[in-house]
């Protein structure tokens, strides 16, 4: 160890020679080519501040591990006195590590990683999925643009949300391996009390915000210093929250109820107004907000107190683009329309991804561009559309994958050239019907749509497959899904005899079904919106008008580009909209369904559904702590939504990824590939399986 330390400081040293001597060439730049120079100059320095950053990281690694080298061995320490405890009074425990938590049975009063009142529960951070050999390379892939921008405060995009996570914490962390169990995060320590309404947290000090991109340039200065997390961030983050004035009704929905104080600079205190059981998620997940950032104007000087939430909802920081967090990466550059390039934070207090740098692509779009892009290697993973899944693998058009052979070797993608696998996740996919629409106000309506949708064949013709019938918003494997419910079965008659009672009837012969509304004839016409370049959604409206003209119901697909479908669903200026929702292992069903948000401008209520029983379980679900009575609450709220068809549920996600995996066996392969995705198939969560943390390139 004090060889490495060592051997370490000389590097800095010869690095930081480097780095001024590289400096010094600025001043001798021939001054016919001081542009092209310059900017090679300015590569070679980023090249340079990497490695010097890599290293000083390294070192911070090597602290923390012999700090968490100390506290296993104090660990064991315990354990092996409990154990010799145990044995003189005749009951014997073996003694525990945290080799492995998921095997091991807690000693009384340990930290087990479930969440109880009166002591804390965090399990130690976890940095057993980090080696740092594996460390390098970058990782390249395709992402949706973050169109709303990138304060996820003000926007509930899940492509915002992809952007953040990479560079921000939260309070404590679950690992895939086993999602139930709570670890340390930007908090060592959490207690919780008075029937869980306070959450007092320990904070982890030192801590310090990333220093923006910006803050190179000229009047920036004052951005500069690197700024400690404290406290007061993660108050500031609910004050933003709870505040009427900015644009977060999504978010409101789960913490008008919460309030935080900051006791001292690393201790929190977070209380809640009733004990509900979605607490313990939204507190222990919660992440801080950059007070630093949002209460100053441009050039640095404080807003004043009532002028801060009125200027949030369009700070000069996002419309910059601007980001940053405590987290494992910095956001190094952000391009819209073309790319964002992470890059692993030196100074980060746990452990990174095995990626040097990650650089994310927007530009490319087109499906068909986007598989040419992974054959060429360009991004090393690729989420394929059920044609393309079709074409390559069932189809065999390209050899580099393995045959499909779900009989056989179901498994067979694990060992091509180029991997596949076939994976869940917790979202689902629908058509959400405006129910303020006159057209779409009465269930009938909607349950008639649903008996017009013919599952099988667009499983089939559509998604290859690639599908999985959707009866509600709750996941087949989840322990709250409702069994009982029965599915709407594709039964035109049983359509048509919906419509009939609901009053819509072909009054005029011309083969589409109206109703006199206000005085004038409204004929059943029904306009979805989808993102132009989804063509699996055009498919499948196509499809689905084809079996609705047969009822006389008129469907017609509305292509748009996702700019336009992000306001139309904010200002609910849509008959209907194609969307998929993610959703966390623990139900809570408030943000897209509770009355509450139905007339709210930008709540997740997008069809604006009310039901005052589905309501009333909702709200019992919540105060709800008893997993038995959850599970059954859940999948009565479930049943509710599902019987209104506020959405057309169309399917729960089943998809494939492709990625680069084994070498070429018959010509030279100079591709980078990816190591350790088939961990996560084998050990994580089933809706877990594609988590990044094991993965690292492989270039020999």
């Amino acid at each position: 160890m004090c060889d490495y330390e060592g051997n370490g400081m000389q590097l800095l040293k010869i690095i930081l020679l480097v780095i001024v001597a590289l400096l010094l060439l600025v001043q001798l730049l021939d001054r016919s080519r001081e542009t092209l120079q310059l900017a090679e100059l300015h590569e070679t320095l980023e090249q340079s501040q990497v490695e010097f950053q890599r290293l000083r990281g390294d070192q911070r690694q090597l602290t923390a591990g012999q700090q968490e080298l100390s506290e296993s061995m104090r660990a064991l320490s315990r354990s092996l006195n409990a154990f010799s405890e145990g044995l003189h009074s005749g009951q014997l425990h073996a003694p525990e590590t945290d080799a492995n938590d998921d095997a091991r049975a807690y000693l009384p009063g340990e930290p087990d990683g479930i969440p109880v009142e009166g002591r804390n529960f965090l399990l130690p951070y976890d940095r057993s999925a980090f080696d740092p050999d594996r460390v390098g390379g970058t990782y390249r892939s395709y992402a949706s643009e973050p169109t709303q921008g990138l304060n996820t405060v003000i926007t509930s995009m899940g492509a915002t949300s992809d952007i953040v996570n990479m560079v921000s914490d939260a309070l404590a962390h679950t690992r895939p391996e086993d999602p139930t169990r709570w670890r340390q995060g930007l908090a060592t320590a959490v207690k919780i009390e008075d029937n869980f309404t306070r959450f007092t947290f320990t904070l982890r000090e030192g801590v310090t915000w990333h220093v923006p991109r910006m803050a190179r340039e000229e009047g920036k200065e004052w951005l500069r210093e690197p700024v400690e997390l404290t406290a007061h961030d993660f108050v500031f983050y609910l004050d933003m929250v709870n505040n009427l004035e900015v644009q977060a009704p999504h978010l409101r929905v789960y913490y008008s109820g919460a309030q935080a104080r900051a006791i001292d600079d690393y201790t929190l205190e977070v209380t809640w107004e009733e004990g509900e059981y979605t607490n313990i998620t939204f507190t222990l997940g919660m992440s801080p907000l950059p007070r630093h950032i949002y209460t100053n104007d441009e050039f640095g000087e404080p807003l004043g107190e009532e002028d801060i939430p009125v200027v949030f909802n369009e700070h000069w920081f996002d419309r910059a683009w601007g980001l940053i967090g405590t987290g494992p990466y910095v956001m190094h550059r952000f391009e819209p329309r073309s790319h964002v390039e992470f890059r692993r934070n030196p100074d980060y207090w746990g452990v990174t991804q095995h990626f040097e740098r990650q650089r994310w692509n927007l530009r490319t779009r087109e499906p068909d561009a986007q598989l040419l892009g992974f054959k060429n290697n360009e991004v090393h993973i690729h989420s394929p559309t059920p044609s393309q899944w079709k074409g390559e693998v069932i189809d065999r058009h390209e050899p580099r994958f393995a045959a499909y052979d779900p009989e056989e070797n179901p498994q067979a993608g694990r060992e091509s050239p180029f991997g596949w696998e076939i994976i869940g996740g917790n979202s689902w996919s629908g058509l959400c019907w405006n129910t303020r629409r006159s057209r779409l106000s009465d269930p009938r309506v909607r349950q008639a749509l649903a008996h017009a949708f013919d599952f099988e064949r667009v499983r089939d013709e559509v998604f290859f497959g690639l599908a999985e019938r959707s009866t509600g918003p709750v996941h087949p494997t989840s322990p709250y899904f409702n069994a009982d419910t029965p599915a709407y079965t594709f039964d035109l008659e049983r359509a048509a005899a919906l419509l009939d009672e609901a009053g819509w009837v072909d009054s005029n012969g011309d083969g589409w079904r109206d109703k006199i509304i206000d005085g004038e004839r409204v004929t059943l016409r029904i306009n979805i919106t989808y993102f132009a370049l989804n063509r699996v959604w055009g498919n499948l409206i196509s499809l689905y008008a084809d079996d609705c003209r047969k009822i006389g119901v008129r469907i017609v697909g509305d292509p748009v580009e996702d700019e336009e479908w992000g306001r139309r669903a904010d200002n609910r200026d849509f008959d209907a909209f194609a969307v998929g929702w993610r959703s966390g292992l623990q139900v809570d069903f408030m943000q897209l369904w509770h009355s509450s948000g139905a007339n709210e401008p930008r709540s997740s209520n997008y069809a604006s559904y009310v039901n005052p029983e589905a309501d009333q379980h909702m709200e019992a679900l919540r105060t709800t702590f008893d997993l038995e009575e959850r599970y059954r609450l859940g999948a009565l709220v479930a049943d509710y939504i599902y019987r209104d068809q506020p959405y057309l549920f169309v399917s729960v996600r089943r998809g494939a990824i492709f990625w680069h995996n084994t070498p070429y066996t018959d010509a030279p392969d100079t591709r980078e590939r990816l190591g350790g995705v088939i961990h996560g198939f084998e050990h994580y969560h089933p809706l877990m399986p594609t988590e990044r943390s094991r993965w690292f390139m492989v270039t020999e």
